[in-house]
C-alpha cells in the first residue's frame, strides 16, 4: 500500500507520553510495524482504561478501537500484538486474561458475554464490572456475520458510545420473555484483516450506515529483519521490557472516581484547527468513502483523553492532541486507499433468473434430485417451471435410473459433461507436377536454304553429346563421299530419266539426314 512508504517517520509525530516511549524502547527488539504496536496499545490500554476515563463533559468512555491491516505472514499483526501485549503486561496483563473474547459473533452474544462479566464481578470488593476486549483476529469472518445482522452493528455502535443495550431471551416460564439489559457497556475492541479480503468483506450499505467509521484502520508491515543468532532459540518479544510507567498510570486510573478530561486553551485551539481540516477533506470526498472517517475529530479526542490519562494528568496539551491527529490523519489515509481497492466480487442489485439459481445450486451442492433442486431455487418459481427450465438449458443434464420400486423413477440434476473438442483434420497438401515446356528446337538445314542455322545452348550440347553416343557417325560420315563418287560416276548416264534421277538425289539427301543427322554443313 502507498501509505506504507515513509510510514516511519510519521511514526515519530504520532510519539508521545509514557505510550509513545514504551513503543521506542522496544523498536529494537521486533519486527512489528512500531504504528501497529502503538495502535493495539491504544486498544488495549483504552478498554482497560475504561470507565474511568471519560471524554470532556464527562458522559462517554474514551475508547479506542483500532484494525490492524497487513498481508499474511509480511504484515506482523500478531506480532505487533504479542508486543504490544509484552509492554502491557504488568499494568493490565490479568485484565486481559479474564476479560478478552474472541468468539463473539453476534448480537445476543455479546448481550450474554457481558452479562457474565457483571454476574462474576458482582461478589467483588470492586464491584460489577462491565468491561470487555473484543479481540478479533480474524475479522473478515466476523464482518460475514455483522453485515447480515443489523442488531449487531447496531449493539456494537451503541456500546462505543457507552449506551445501554439489551436482548430477549426465553424465561423459565413457556411462553414467557425475558430481556438483558446491559445499562453501561464498556467494550473494548480491536482486529486484524488483509488488505485483499477487505473489498470482498466490508459492506457499503453498512458503511454508509456508520458501522466502520468508529474503528481506526492502519496499514503495517514488518519495519526490520532481527538476525541474531541467539535470538533464534527464543522469541525476539521476551527482550520487550514492559512500562512501569503506564503500570504506574492505570493504578492511578482505577483508584478513585472517573477522570474526566479537559483541554488546555492551546489544546482546545488545536483540536478545532483540526477539526476543520478534517471537515474540508469531508466535504471534498466521495460520500462512499467519507463514511469510513467522518467521526476522525472524536478519535483524536478520545486518543488524546488515553494518552494524558498515562501521564497521569486531567489537562489535555497539546503535543497530546498533535500526536493524536498524527495517529488519525494516517488512520484516514490508510482507509481511504482501502475504500478505492476494487472489489475482487462482482456485486449487482439485479435479481437472478432462474437459469442462473439453477446453475448456483447444482455448482454448490452438485448432483441434485428433483426435490432438492426445487427446495434449493426456492418458492419464488413453481415445480413444473423449475423442471420445465432445466430440461431446456444446455449445459444441465436431466438423468432418471430406475430403481426397481413401485412409482415413478428418481430424477436427477446435474451439469451436462463437456464434449471433447474434435480435433480438426490437416489440410491435404496436393502436389501438381507439372512437365517443363520444351524449348523450341531450331529447323534443320536443307540444301536450298543455303544459310546456316546458328545452333542453341541446348542443341550445341546435344552436338556434343551425339558422338559420345552414337559412335558409328564415323561411319557414316565416311560414307558420305564414297556416295558422291558413285554419283559422279553416274552422272554421264543419258538413258536415265529426269524422274529417276530426281529419286536418286531424293534417296541422296534421306540418307545422308539419316546417317548423320545435325550436320547439315557437311553438304555446303
Amino acid at each position: 500500500m502507498r501509505v506504507l512508504n515513509g510510514r516511519l517517520d510519521r511514526f515519530e509525530e504520532m510519539v508521545y507520553g509514557p505510550i509513545g516511549r514504551a513503543v521506542q524502547q522496544a523498536k529494537p527488539h521486533t519486527e512489528g510495524d512500531p504504528i501497529g504496536v502503538l495502535a493495539a496499545t491504544y486498544a488495549m490500554l483504552s478498554s482497560a482504561f475504561a470507565g474511568q476515563v471519560l471524554l470532556p463533559g464527562g458522559t462517554r468512555p474514551a475508547l479506542v478501537w483500532t484494525v490492524l491491516v497487513g498481508k499474511s505472514s509480511t504484515g506482523g499483526k500478531g506480532t505487533a500484538y504479542r508486543v504490544a501485549g509484552k509492554i502491557t503486561e504488568d499494568a493490565i496483563g490479568s485484565y486481559l486474561g479474564v476479560r478478552t473474547k474472541t468468539s463473539i459473533k453476534n448480537a445476543p452474544t455479546l448481550v450474554r458475554v457481558f452479562t457474565q462479566a457483571i454476574q462474576e464481578s458482582s461478589g467483588t470488593e470492586a464491584g460489577e464490572d462491565s468491561r470487555i476486549f473484543m479481540l478479533c483476529d480474524e475479522w473478515g469472518s466476523t464482518l460475514k456475520v455483522l453485515n447480515r445482522d443489523a442488531q449487531f452493528s447496531e449493539h456494537l455502535r451503541k456500546a462505543w458510545d457507552g449506551s445501554s443495550i439489551s436482548n430477549t431471551i426465553k424465561g423459565k416460564t413457556k411462553g414467557e420473555a425475558e430481556e438483558e439489559w446491559i445499562d453501561k457497556p464498556l467494550l473494548g475492541f480491536h482486529a486484524h484483516i488483509q488488505p485483499g479480503i477487505w473489498p470482498t468483506a466490508i459492506s457499503r450499505t453498512n458503511a454508509l450506515g456508520g458501522d466502520y467509521n468508529r474503528m481506526l484502520p492502519v496499514a503495517i508491515e514488518e519495519w526490520q529483519e532481527l538476525d541474531d543468532v541467539a535470538g533464534l532459540n527464543a522469541e525476539p518479544e521476551s527482550l520487550v521490557e514492559p512500562s512501569a510507567e503506564i503500570a504506574n498510570a492505570y493504578e492511578w486510573v482505577r483508584k478513585g472516581a472517573a477522570k474526566e478530561m479537559k483541554y488546555s486553551d492551546a489544546a482546545g485551539r488545536e483540536f478545532i484547527a483540526a477539526r476543520k481540516a478534517h471537515k474540508r477533506i469531508v466535504a471534498e470526498e466521495d460520500e462512499h468513502v467519507a463514511s469510513y472517517f467522518v467521526r476522525a475529530p472524536e478519535n483524536i479526542a478520545r486518543i488524546a483523553c488515553l494518552l494524558t490519562a498515562t501521564e497521569r494528568k486531567t489537562i489535555i496539551s497539546v503535543g497530546a492532541v498533535r500526536a493524536a491527529r498524527a495517529f488519525v490523519e494516517y488512520s484516514r489515509e490508510t482507509v481511504i486507499e482501502l475504500a478505492k481497492m476494487p472489489s475482487l466480487v462482482a456485486r449487482s442489485n439485479q435479481p437472478k433468473t432462474l437459469e442462473q439459481k439453477i446453475r448456483d445450486a447444482i455448482g454448490r451442492d452438485g448432483r441434485r434430485t428433483r426435490t432438492q433442486l426445487f427446495s434449493a431455487v426456492g418458492n419464488r418459481h413453481t415445480h413444473g417451471e423449475i423442471e420445465e427450465t432445466a430440461s431446456r438449458m444446455a449445459d444441465i443434464r436431466r438423468t432418471e435410473e430406475p430403481n426397481g420400486r413401485p412409482g415413478p423413477n428418481p430424477v436427477y440434476f446435474d451439469f451436462a459433461p463437456e464434449e471433447p473438442e474434435k480435433e480438426e483434420p490437416e489440410p491435404v497438401v496436393k502436389v501438381v507436377r507439372q512437365r517443363a515446356a520444351k524449348m523450341p528446337v531450331a529447323a534443320p538445314v536443307t540444301s536450298t536454304t543455303r544459310t546456316p542455322v546458328k545452333a542453341t545452348t541446348a542443341r550445341k550440347t546435344a552436338a556434343k553429346k551425339a558422338p559420345a553416343k552414337r559412335a558409328p557417325a564415323k561411319k557414316a560420315a565416311a560414307a558420305v563421299p564414297t556416295a558422291k563418287k558413285a554419283a559422279a560416276k553416274k552422272a554421264p548416264a543419258k538413258k536415265a530419266t529426269a524422274k529417276k534421277a530426281a529419286a536418286k538425289k531424293t534417296t541422296a539427301k534421306r540418307a545422308s539426314a539419316v546417317s548423320a543427322p545435325g550436320q547439315g554443313d557437311l553438304f555446303n
